[in-house]
């Protein structure tokens, strides 16, 4: 059965390019991998801060219809591909918030931190991938940072031509999915 690997949208503000981001993210490592991809978007999960289950997430014994919903998704996958952006040198707290809802259902799994903002994001993606580790995860060391100051945007700060935009950071994207790929056959 082929591998899936899921790309977790990170940010949830209304202003956001994250979603363009990620189908970037998605396009380049479809390509270039024998696995199917999927892009899953925090917005949709509406998780509350801080989490209002009675018992710590190792536990796995969920309350909470949003819990058992982010938890039946992220079960569903067999590596994640993180696009964070970098609020304040680190990743936002919408991301921390979903990590830490579940334990089970992250470890051991392989994992991509692909940044992104004005100045790459790399503060975010080092944050990131010290989470990661430390929840059982096994971050591969290329770590994609795109930089997003140079590109175009509309009225709503959108980015106008994302392809172009992001080109030059195909090569790294490229990287990250090899070894990603690498990382099932160790």
């Amino acid at each position: 059965m082929t591998k899936l690997v899921q790309i977790i949208i990170s940010s949830v503000r209304t202003s956001r390019v994250g979603d363009q981001v990620a189908a970037y993210v998605k396009n380049v490592m479809q390509a270039s991998s024998p696995y199917r991809f999927e892009i899953v978007d925090l917005k949709d999960y509406q998780l509350p801060l801080l989490s209002d289950e009675p018992n710590i997430p190792a536990y796995k014994n969920y309350t909470q219809k949003h819990t058992i919903a982010w938890s039946e998704k992220i079960s569903q996958a067999d590596s994640y591909v993180f696009v964070t952006p970098e609020y304040n040198g680190s990743i936002p707290a919408s991301l921390k918030n979903a990590i830490d809802y579940l334990y089970q259902e992250w470890a051991g799994k392989p994992t991509v931190v692909v940044s992104y903002a004005n100045k790459g994001g790399s503060f975010a993606a080092e944050h990131l991938k010290f989470i990661t580790s430390r929840m059982g995860m096994k971050p591969v060391n290329t770590t994609p940072a795109i930089l997003t100051t140079p590109d175009r945007r509309d009225e709503q700060n959108r980015i106008l031509n994302p392809e172009v935009a992001f080109e030059s950071h195909r090569e790294s994207i490229e990287k990250a999915t090899q070894e990603l790929v690498n990382s099932f056959s160790q």
